[in-house]
């Protein structure tokens, strides 16, 4: 299965498409904190309930909890919002491992997991459990890798945001490279 683009993610929130589960990873820690604010936000809306959304340290919370929240049905609204902020799947034992998959397996359309590793650092590559842990959400098609991205594309995305925030930033100030800014 396939891991979602950044550009699917995008059209998913503007559309609010969702699926019951995102696990957002990779190097670019700020994307994946501005990803896990813009789907928590389009989720739950302008006027959202705090019975709809649970946030949780995947570092101290139990599965049992994570799963109580996302298998609770939304109050006067269309969906729940869960966030698990780093979750440490290597620390979790078997049992608990076993839960987490039950889970995925068994989340509802009125529900949206956001796993979301904003600080946690994981190695896919040298972990067991991580590379299991990934293949079944990817099965889910809802894994978005966030990369380190080169200068080019940074500066896009730059540009794109502060565009869109209605800010002009000074191409004097930009250096010489950042041609976008001067356009």
């Amino acid at each position: 299965m396939a891991q979602l683009k950044e550009s699917e993610l995008k059209k998913q929130i503007k559309e609010k498409a969702f699926v019951p589960l995102y696990f957002l990873y990779g190097e670019e820690k700020y994307l994946i904190s501005h990803y896990t604010e813009a789907i928590v936000n389009k989720v739950l809306g302008k006027s959202y309930s705090d019975f709809n959304f649970q946030a949780f340290d995947g570092g101290k919370a139990s599965i049992d909890e994570i799963a109580d929240a996302a298998q609770a049905l939304p109050l006067f609204a269309e969906r729940k919002c869960v966030l698990v902020k780093d979750l440490n799947v290597e620390a979790l034992n078997a049992g608990e491992l076993a839960k987490l998959y039950q889970l995925l397996e068994e989340l509802s359309e009125t529900t949206v997991l956001i796993i979301s590793q904003s600080t946690l650092e994981i190695d896919a590559k040298r972990s067991a459990k991580w590379k299991k842990f990934i293949a079944a959400a990817e099965k889910m098609e809802t894994v978005v890798l966030l990369e380190k991205r080169g200068e080019i594309a940074l500066e896009k995305q730059l540009v794109q945001w502060a565009k869109k925030k209605r800010l002009r930033p000074d191409p004097d100030q930009c250096g010489e490279n950042h041609s976008a800014l001067r356009r």
